[in-house]
């Protein structure tokens, strides 16, 4: 009887008490998120996993186009997401015009950012031989990087899709989106990678390019998903969310958190670039773990980021 008793205070205690209505909070705020995480590391995933039934060469390339990628990446990822505490904020004081000004900016920003970083990606692939990697490898990657790069403003505008909803505690717009790109990154990769479906084989090359396509994917069904939400905080465009100076608060927040990111992205990315010199086994090997590694972090990423 007693222990029917404890049984039955514990199953009631954490919808009764302060710290159990934020831990269930927490929880279901969290699931989805994670979700969210794991489903954007799982095309990565993908990609290697199909990369590697073409040779070892091509998983070691797209396995380096894709290291080096996030390593460029990482810097408007992080400056991004300073819109989490100012979108959050906002909503939270019930204040909807704060938020649309926050939303446009970020999508500005993202533009405008989107120009730079996908011109690097273009173009970085030369760089990649003197690094110490291998000829073959570095060709392969360098097509890749190629493929990926008419892909970044989707990225990127994804993320602020993304950033916004996430910050009103909205989530499942985002699973919605990472499940649907996902298949069709699975689709893709089968078509393009391995000349499937009436669709020339193209290896590595075809691998970016479904990424590439995949993102737009991704981008457009966040959108569609969550449209009824992001409509009303379009509001009315001011000529305001293009000035520089409107872009402070976002820089100032985002900036740290950019920095932070790309210096723990850039040790992964030197090590990677290390791996690769010693050969094109080496460099698929190391990819693998690392991704299993990435998949398990994704879950107390997920948290951090229902925590912001």
């Amino acid at each position: 009887m007693t222990d029917f008793v404890k049984m039955s205070f514990l199953s009631r205690w954490p919808s009764r008490s302060p710290l159990g209505r934020e831990i269930r909070a927490t929880v279901t705020l969290a699931a989805p998120v994670v979700v969210v995480q794991l489903g954007l590391m799982l095309m990565g995933t993908v990609d290697t996993m199909m990369l590697g039934r073409l040779s070892t060469e091509a998983l070691a390339a797209g396995a380096l186009g894709n290291t080096v990628s996030f390593g460029v990446l990482i810097l408007p990822l992080g400056l991004l997401m300073g819109l989490d505490p100012l979108i959050a904020q906002a909503h939270g004081a019930g204040d909807p015009e704060a938020v649309g000004r926050h939303f446009r900016r970020g999508l500005v920003l993202a533009l405008a950012v989107s120009i730079p970083v996908a011109w690097i990606h273009a173009h970085l692939g030369v760089l990649l031989e003197p690094l110490g990697q291998r000829p073959a490898v570095a060709a392969l990657a360098s097509d890749y990087l190629l493929a990926i790069a008419p892909g970044v403003p989707a990225f990127l505008i994804f993320l602020v899709l993304r950033q916004t909803i996430q910050a009103m505690s909205l989530v499942w717009p985002a699973v919605v989106a990472v499940v649907v790109s996902n298949l069709f990154n699975v689709g893709a990769d089968y078509a393009l990678i391995f000349g499937r479906l009436g669709f020339a084989e193209l290896g590595v090359y075809g691998s970016g390019i479904a990424t590439s396509l995949s993102r737009f994917v991704l981008a457009g069904s966040l959108l569609a998903a969550g449209w009824w939400r992001y409509r009303p905080t379009f509001g009315r465009a001011s000529w305001s969310d293009l000035a520089p100076r409107s872009h402070f608060s976002l820089l100032r927040l985002g900036l740290p958190v950019s920095l932070q990111m790309g210096l723990e992205m850039w040790v992964f990315m030197t090590v990677g670039l290390m791996m690769g010199s010693l050969g094109a086994v080496e460099f698929g090997g190391h990819q693998i773990a690392l991704n299993l590694a990435a998949l398990s972090f994704m879950v107390p990423a997920g948290i951090a980021a229902t925590a912001a």
